[in-house]
């Protein structure tokens, strides 16, 4: 990696400000790409989950499976927590937790589908597979897609 800069001195600071400012705001963002696998939640089985988890450990380099699920008809959000910042979000394709999602229900609800990571979860000794919503995918009025993480 490499970094860059430069000086700029105070008299001139403003104007420099200023024109920088102008670029970034007449710019569009880049859309985010997003790689992730198009696969049914419900096919995901413990033992699926257990096996992807061996391919780790995850981070920069190696990061962990991204999986895609497209919003198909009714979507149910409930609270999830005491605190009230979760959801669990149920839909066709299964039964998501978004973790933060309650400043995001209306575009949870109306959204493409979303991103996701399966999570092994083990309650009083029972294994399941917990799905975490990991970005929304949204369409703008002119009908371009993108993501809300």
């Amino acid at each position: 990696r490499s970094a860059a800069g430069f000086s700029v001195s105070l008299s001139e600071w403003s104007g420099v400000r200023d024109l920088i400012e102008e670029n970034l705001l007449s710019s569009p963002p880049s859309p985010a790409a997003v790689q992730a696998i198009f696969y049914p939640p419900g096919m995901l089985t413990p033992d699926e989950v257990r096996s992807m988890n061996s391919l780790g450990p995850f981070g920069a380099g190696n990061p962990p499976p991204l999986f895609y699920a497209p919003s198909r008809g009714t979507v149910e959000i409930m609270p999830l927590g005491r605190d009230g910042k979760h959801v669990r979000v149920r839909a066709a394709g299964g039964e998501f937790l978004a973790f933060g999602g309650a400043a995001r229900s209306d575009l949870i609800r109306s959204s493409l589908g979303w991103t996701f990571r399966p999570r092994m979860n083990n309650w009083k000794g029972q294994d399941r597979v917990d799905f975490i919503m990991d970005s929304i995918t949204v369409s703008d009025r002119s009908g371009r897609e993108g993501i809300d993480p």
